[in-house]
């Protein structure tokens, strides 16, 4: 008995590290994704656990990168990174090679903010002589003023473009609301000290790049799980 005893604690030693071992190989075999997230960090930690969970559940690692808006979407674009965690539905006119997956992880409304006090209404954005803020990179602020006839100033963040309208450095932004909540607006500044008009409704949705086609229908349905485990997506920017 006590030799039998003996074999065991000694091919349990002798196994033990293999299967640590054969467990470590196991999870560097798995397979990872490379997905861009806005750098807006409420945006990111919104997003962030169901994208993970999601691709959890399809057996994928997920590696976040936090990268401005115009720079992820050519990273992506030329499959440099594998998906955009998320993004509004008007980029599909400027991108060929990122897919949409169809589960909808968001919706609100692109609009047009004013100073106090001077006109403000559509025909401002057909005036060549007004300055309009938008973000750069291909999104929907950008995409919205290239056929608009008012000049177009880019800015690289939310943050900065918010400062120069608090400044009164520009007279004109366009920003996003989510959810059609009052004080949800991405660029973080209060509504109630601005002239605001909506412009256009949008929807927001995980994409990835055409490499990863075989994806979208499975990654449909773990969001869909991701959002019934964790609840609905909540972008809160007041």
């Amino acid at each position: 008995m006590a030799r039998l005893v003996f074999t065991c604690l000694v091919l349990n030693l002798f196994c033990l590290p293999f299967a640590w071992c054969e467990s470590i190989e196991q999870a560097d075999l798995k397979p990872s994704m490379k997905v861009a997230m806005p750098i807006n960090v409420k945006v990111s930690n919104a997003v962030k656990d169901h994208i993970l969970y999601a691709y959890n559940l399809l057996g994928y690692k997920v590696d976040f990168y936090p990268i401005v808006t115009g720079r992820s979407i050519k990273l992506t674009e030329n499959g440099e990174l594998d998906a955009e965690a998320v993004r509004i539905s008007i980029i599909e006119k400027s991108v060929k090679n990122l897919l949409r997956v169809p589960t909808l992880l968001g919706r609100g409304t692109l609009e047009l903010y004013c100073l106090p006090n001077i006109v403000c209404d559509t025909s401002v954005l057909e005036q060549k002589d007004n300055l309009i803020g938008v973000i750069s990179g291909t999104n929907i602020t950008s995409t919205y003023m290239k056929n608009k006839g008012a000049s177009v100033y880019h800015i690289p963040s939310n943050s900065v473009l918010s400062q120069l309208l608090n400044l009164k450095r520009l007279n004109y932004i366009l920003s996003l609301s989510v959810d059609n909540e009052s004080k949800n607006n991405i660029v973080g500044i209060d509504k109630s000290k601005y002239q605001v008009i909506p412009l256009k409704q949008f929807e927001a949705f995980h994409y990835v790049h055409k490499k990863h086609k075989s994806l979208v229908p499975y990654l449909a349905s773990s969001l869909e799980q991701a959002i019934s485990a964790l609840g609905k997506i909540e972008m809160k920017f007041d």
